[in-house]
């Protein structure tokens, strides 16, 4: 495949970034439509699942909670394979391209064989946010299987991270789509059976995912081998580097999912149904969260190249017209799920109470859509710069501080169930969005001081010169 060599002219956007429209349309688009196809392969789980029972999708949402909160240390730890990748290639160092890569293979090979041993924990992990009776036996079914995909899912985000830093996006794409079609194929006949191969539920569409995700895996990590033949060299003295930025990352995207877990364990304990519909709209609003996400990673990755190749200045440019293309998109899929969101949810639902509940779920989520874009594109931003530690303080402390006892207070303490934490949400996501975009314009004054600093330097060396000569 000749789209997977990172050094072919036509996968590459140039260590110096431009910071035009279109720049950031190539990068972003195909992170974008991976990320749709992944969200595809969510609602398709979902949709299947529904046919089951409102009970089923229930426990599906709770089990995807769990999964995340299991592996997100590690998903957000591998993601700074991406972020060194893209520095050290806008720097022109491709042999630091190549070790970061591979000391991120090795830390998801370390990484998924670590989650294994979280298997027995399922049950009371499942217990603690919310789970009770069938309930929980059904989100356990959907649980254990998904740990097996942990270690294909680190080992490809890793193998990612090498295309991606370089700006090819698309190899991943490629794989990303394969693989959710071969899922969505594979929940056919393993959720309803097929011939001698039985029906088996919220566990088929576990083992389905595993399935397509190893695949997935095996293909990204024959693609980056073959990229590097010749060429591959692992560097301990660069795992520090990797670690000082992903530690941050890992951490943030723990206790986001962790946040997430007891913010849904609000709302699984006040009832099912309002937990049926909170799971249907959080997958819904994943059509416009993804893509806005994708366009705040490729704002990442040129920022990076824009960063290692010392132009802060193009940095500038890249958030600013990525914000503007985030915002347009998501401001879009808002005024659908106002105009829709009833009859978007009835698509998976036939239950009239859980449809009600969802419609007025989506619109809150319309309400928000502009100013998330701006969040992920300024945390995206400043992650790619190398600011991850404020990233995650925030991120967490957002969390902590303000969407989980606003979210308690307003669904359980007042009894306004997943309409109420669904406001603390929004709440939590108008804050962030400020707090982000201060420090990206505080980020932007301390460089301008650097420049304008070393722009005095050679003036002051002459000044000290004709002095000492006079």
């Amino acid at each position: 495949m000749a789209s997977a060599k990172p050094n072919q002219k036509r996968d590459m956007i140039g260590r110096l970034p431009t910071g035009g429209y279109r720049e950031v349309v190539n990068v972003a688009w195909p992170i974008v439509l991976s990320m749709l196809s992944y969200t595809f392969m969510g609602v398709a789980d979902t949709l299947l699942v529904g046919q089951l029972g409102a009970r089923e999708v229930a426990a599906v949402g709770l089990g995807t909670v769990a999964m995340f909160a299991v592996i997100s240390f590690g998903w957000g730890m591998l993601d700074a394979v991406k972020v060194v990748v893209a520095q050290a290639h806008g720097a022109g160092d491709e042999t630091r391209t190549i070790s970061a890569t591979m000391q991120g293979i090795a830390l998801s090979v370390a990484s998924g064989a670590l989650i294994l041993l979280i298997l027995p924990l399922g049950p009371p992990l499942l217990r603690a946010l919310g789970g009770s009776g069938e309930a929980t036996r059904l989100a356990r079914d959907y649980f254990v299987p998904r740990l097996f995909g942990a270690l294909p899912m680190l080992a490809s985000i890793a193998a990612f991270g090498y295309f991606q830093g370089h700006g090819d996006t698309r190899t991943p794409m490629r794989l990303q789509i394969a693989a959710n079609l071969l899922n969505v194929a594979l929940d056919l006949v393993l959720i309803f059976g097929l011939g001698p191969i039985p029906a088996l539920g919220v566990a088929g569409a576990a083992w389905a995912t595993v399935i397509a995700l190893t695949l997935q895996a095996v293909a990204a990590l024959a693609l980056f081998f073959r990229a590097t033949t010749g060429r591959r060299k692992f560097e301990w003295s660069g795992v520090r580097r990797l670690i000082d930025v992903g530690l941050p990352m890992g951490l943030r995207f723990f206790l986001d999912v962790l946040s997430w877990a007891l913010f849904t364990g609000f709302i699984a304990r006040y009832s099912e149904a309002h937990l049926a519909a909170h799971t249907i709209v959080v997958r819904v609003i994943s059509v416009s969260f993804l893509p806005g996400r994708g366009i705040g990673d490729a704002g990442s990755i040129l920022v990076g190249h824009a960063v290692g190749a010392g132009r802060f200045d193009r940095a500038r440019i890249v958030v600013r017209r990525a914000t503007i293309v985030a915002a347009t998109l998501m401001g879009g899929f808002g005024v659908l799920f106002l105009s829709a969101g009833g009859a978007v949810v009835g698509l998976f639902t036939r239950a009239p109470e859980v449809i009600e509940l969802g419609r007025k779920l989506m619109l809150i989520a319309a309400a928000f859509q502009v100013v998330d874009a701006i969040v992920m594109v300024k945390s995206g931003a400043l992650n790619g710069e190398g600011d991850t530690r404020f990233v995650m303080l925030s991120s967490a402390l957002s969390s902590w501080l303000l969407l989980l006892p606003l979210g308690y207070l307003f669904c359980a303490h007042w009894r306004m169930g997943a309409h109420g934490a669904w406001l603390a949400l929004t709440a939590q996501i108008v804050v962030l969005a400020a707090v982000s975009a201060w420090r990206w314009e505080r980020r932007r004054a301390d460089e301008a001081q650097a420049i304008e600093a070393r722009a005095r330097r050679p003036l002051l060396k002459r000044k000290r010169a004709s002095q000492a000569a006079s």
